[in-house]
């Protein structure tokens, strides 16, 4: 690949390309720097050279972005993703500055932006209740998978990773050591890719209730694969297939149609309705750090809360006495 000939005259989208061809990391992250690359950083900035870029040009770009950046309706993207397109253009001009094709990394001068917590969604009782009998009579094996995704949280990638292997059906404990990904390769073709976990906290032990290990012993004399949620020929389920018959028996069943994460979010939300304490619970949804569970959750918590502060009723003093 033809690369510069001086550093004043090399484009943003000539670097990108330049950039992207080099990168080496996961195949996921590349494609979705990729994406970002060609989606949003090329078509506004891709013909300016890259020592003619400014911060303030930048922030500019990013304020637009947020403001108008999604490319299905023209609202406004999501603080996250808007910061990880300024991730994005900050690891390329990074490495500009490591080619010496510019003196300054221009990108670390824009500000990220505020990340506001959002309220996770998650099914009532009532809805967890009715999919779970949805999915016992549905007649299709691969839905064990939603009830292992309601009693344990795993990710909808960890999930159809996981192996018989993986499963301790003596002691009744999931490992999660891999997942399933459906992204494009570096020449533009969808590919299915089993590759660690989103992070390393994300490679965890799961204890398994009683009821779903009684599930589990079933299905794994019935299995005729290596896979814990397969196909009837015992093969590896696709993600988009997945998701289109979770979607479907929730349709089937007139249950309210949240996406398949938000099982993950409802195992959250039983589980502190338990008292559960926040440091157990990141380590069981695979969490790097409490905050990232506090941040997640912290409107969940409330309930949690709540039953505690009730308990100080019993050191209530009524005409001279504590309350028993």
């Amino acid at each position: 690949m033809e690369l510069y000939s001086t550093p004043g005259d090399i484009t943003l989208e000539k670097w990108l390309k330049i950039w992207l061809y080099k990168l080496e990391c996961k195949p996921r992250t590349w494609a979705r720097y990729s994406e970002i690359s060609v989606s949003h950083l090329m078509p506004a900035l891709g013909k300016k050279k890259l020592n003619e870029l400014q911060s303030a040009e930048i922030e500019k770009f990013l304020e637009d972005r947020r403001l108008n950046g999604n490319l299905v309706t023209g609202d406004e993207l999501r603080a996250t993703t808007v910061n990880l397109i300024r991730t994005v253009l900050l690891s390329a001009l990074g490495a500009a500055k490591e080619a010496g094709l510019v003196a300054i990394n221009v990108a670390s001068q824009a500000k990220r932006m505020r990340v506001s917590p959002r309220k996770p969604e998650a099914f009532s009782r009532e809805e967890q209740q009715a999919i779970e009998v949805a999915a016992s009579k549905a007649h299709d094996p691969r839905l064990i998978g939603v009830k292992i995704a309601l009693y344990t949280g795993l990710r909808l990638g960890e999930l159809l990773a996981l192996t018989w292997a993986d499963v301790d059906l003596v002691q009744g404990i999931i490992h999660v050591t891999k997942s399933v990904s459906r992204t494009k390769s570096r020449t533009g073709e969808w590919q299915t890719l089993v590759d660690m976990p989103k992070t390393t906290a994300s490679i965890r032990a799961v204890p398994v209730p009683g009821k779903l290990l009684s599930e589990l012993r079933k299905a794994a004399r019935r299995a005729r694969g290596a896979y814990v949620v397969a196909e009837r020929d015992g093969s590896m389920v696709n993600v988009r297939t997945y998701q289109y018959a979770f979607q479907s028996m929730l349709r089937r069943n007139k249950i309210r149609r949240l996406n398949f994460h938000a099982l993950r979010h409802t195992f959250a939300t039983r589980i502190m309705e338990t008292g559960i304490d926040v440091k157990t619970l990141s380590e069981l949804l695979g969490h790097e750090s409490v905050t990232t569970t506090l941040k997640v959750y912290a409107h969940s918590f409330m309930y949690t809360k709540k039953r505690a502060i009730e308990q100080l009723n019993r050191f209530w003093y009524s005409s001279g006495r504590a309350a028993v």
